[in-house]
């Protein structure tokens, strides 16, 4: 593997966009995603070992919890994003939080994804209930064929019993840029969907 700035022997990979990186070009984080701003930084995992990364060894990358699926929620729900659909197709409900799956894509098959600002956007994210319980998102980064993107955000804490109705709001996308070292360009929301939760839980 070769950093993907020098092409340098790479030492790591990056835990938000997945590229390697060399001593000079990333630590813990490639050089472009440690200019995130600080909400887009948090990710939702930890590494095994906090020291600096020093040797060859790869970073051994781990999900913070480990979940039990209670129920999945089909929405397919899209907003207009300037030029592209933002689309929630899912919510799936853990017993420690639950993930909006979300798809980003062309608006037009036509349209060309060279003219979007980056390479990969990067959505953050909150939910509400209606009587204001709040529920916070570390954000994710979007995989996928260049211009038809997938992302899964992760919220915590988990949903109450009680919890009828909730509403999701994509507040920023963030784009990693396709060369290294130039702007990064933010498109602010928010981009708001509706979901109706169900009562009963399957157990």
């Amino acid at each position: 593997m070769h950093c993907f700035v020098c092409s340098q022997p790479a030492v790591g990979q990056c835990p938000i966009c997945w590229r390697f990186y060399c001593p000079q070009h990333g630590n813990r984080r490639c050089v472009e995603c440690a200019r995130l701003t600080p909400e887009l930084r948090a990710m939702p995992f930890q590494t095994t070992d906090e020291t600096p990364i020093t040797g060859v060894e790869f970073q051994s990358l781990e999900p913070v919890r480990s979940s039990h699926l209670q129920r999945v929620i089909a929405v397919g729900a899209q907003q207009e994003c300037r030029g592209l659909i933002l689309s929630l197709i899912s919510v799936e409900v853990y017993d420690d939080g639950f993930a909006a799956n979300f798809r980003l894509a062309l608006a037009a098959p036509s349209d060309s994804a060279e003219q979007l600002p980056g390479a990969m956007p990067i959505l953050a994210a909150s939910a509400a209930e209606s009587d204001k319980v709040v529920y916070f998102a570390s954000p994710s980064p979007s995989m996928g064929p260049h211009g038809d993107w997938y992302a899964s955000l992760r919220f915590e804490p988990p949903l109450r019993d009680a919890s009828r109705h909730l509403t999701i709001a994509v507040i920023k996308i963030e784009w990693l840029p396709r060369v290294p070292f130039s702007k990064i360009v933010e498109w602010h929301g928010p981009w708001m969907f509706e979901v109706t939760l169900t009562a009963d839980v399957p157990r």
